[in-house]
């Protein structure tokens, strides 16, 4: 088994916390394309990874229990000068940028390193050990890893650690803009290159703002996704809820009535049509916006609500993950996708719904949202008898 395929959904839980670190100037706004970009962009970071390359700076692989044998073949003081530039054989991922020695040589050409160290130490099989490499070495330059790693931890550490979402930063006129991230001297295998598309589409999604992913973008991206992997996709949309029985996934999303942000349904399935392969369903909570409700969130708790849709993207990313693999199984994919408004229409403390079950609900607080979404997501999902149901959600401010 592939080492990257050890844990997909821990591997996937992740994405959401990898939003963009940077403040940004936004140059855009209602882009109506941004579902399909993030399906079109996740394979983005081929541009890390270099096949053929003759002139890569070495990167030594060292585990905890070969540092001491290789330093000691090493030239005199050579590990007081790792000491010295804090590297530690102990912790995986340290890493030293061992400079040429002894006069000009190499310079003339521009290069400058002799070689970098890495220590794995006892987590060689871990993709973390190597996600800090692209931001920790010089751009411009192909690298190649050589000793005691593993391959697929490695390509998948180096592809999230390269991971940016720069779409919505402003263009500077500056020569940075010549810069190339560093690359590094081989390719993901097929299995591994699967999980980085998937996190990367995940990843994206969570990182736009709100009024970029709204439902219906998010609908557009679980169509390009289907589109990519032939899978069929329908959806459910506005009061049409109602009519099919799916009330508390109206009553949350109906004040949101801009268009495009109308509550909806998203349903994908993969390999329908074989109906002897066990079926596995995933449901994810999309709330593309929480505002709380008219139980609105203080400011500090809603500034980043545009990520209460990791859960769908999480999903999604699960259920990219499993059809570009293409093990015997059916996929079925459900997103409830609303946002949490306030308005006239909104539902209030005190409400009593009643789910796609039968089941009655009393509201205490508007800002437990997902889970009354996901009520209704999940009774459909379980009327089919799936296999194997697997849901996804990010916490609720309110009722944990």
């Amino acid at each position: 088994m592939d080492t990257a395929f050890v844990s997909p959904l821990r591997l996937l839980r992740t994405t959401a916390g990898a939003t963009a670190s940077r403040t940004c100037t936004v140059v855009a706004k209602a882009v109506e394309s941004c579902g399909e970009d993030c399906v079109e962009n996740m394979s983005r970071f081929a541009n890390l990874f270099e096949k053929d390359r003759s002139d890569a700076i070495p990167i030594r692989a060292l585990s905890s229990n070969e540092y001491d044998e290789w330093v000691r073949s090493q030239r005199a003081g050579m590990d007081a000068w790792l000491r010295a530039n804090r590297f530690s054989s102990k912790k995986a991922g340290s890493v030293a940028i061992v400079p040429i020695m002894g006069g000009s040589e190499g310079v003339d050409d521009g290069k400058i390193i002799s070689e970098v160290i890495l220590s794995t130490g006892s987590a060689k099989s871990e993709p973390w050990t190597y996600a800090d490499l692209p931001k920790k070495l010089p751009p411009n330059t192909c690298y190649e890893v050589t000793g005691d790693f593993d391959e697929d931890a490695l390509s998948l550490g180096w592809a999230l650690g390269g991971y940016e979402f720069n779409k919505y930063k402003s263009q500077k006129k500056s020569s940075k803009n010549n810069t190339k991230p560093p690359t590094l001297k081989s390719w993901p295998k097929d299995r591994t290159a699967a999980a980085i598309r998937s996190t990367y589409l995940a990843r994206d999604l969570i990182n736009h703002p709100a009024e970029d992913m709204t439902p219906l973008q998010l609908e557009n991206a679980i169509r390009a996704l289907g589109d990519r992997y032939a899978a069929r996709t329908e959806s459910i949309i506005g009061d049409a809820l109602l009519e099919k029985t799916f009330p508390m996934i109206h009553a949350v999303g109906r004040a949101a009535r801009s268009a495009g942000c109308e509550p909806r349904l998203i349903d994908l399935r993969y390999n329908s049509e074989r109906t002897e392969l066990p079926l596995v369903t995933i449901v994810g909570k999309g709330v593309c916006y929480d505002t709380g409700g008219l139980d609105i969130k203080p400011p500090a708790g809603m500034r980043n609500m545009k990520k209460d849709m990791g859960g769908a993207a999480t999903a999604m990313g699960l259920a990219g993950m499993i059809m570009e693999t293409d093990p015997p199984l059916r996929v079925r994919l459900l997103i409830p996708a609303v946002e949490n408004s306030i308005s006239g229409e909104a539902y209030r403390p005190g409400d009593i719904l009643q789910s796609r079950k039968g089941i009655t609900t009393e509201i205490e607080n508007t800002d437990a949202e997902g889970r009354l979404i996901l009520a209704d997501a999940i009774h459909y999902a379980c009327e089919e008898k799936p296999d194997l149901l697997i849901d996804f959600a990010t916490l609720t401010g309110a009722q944990r």
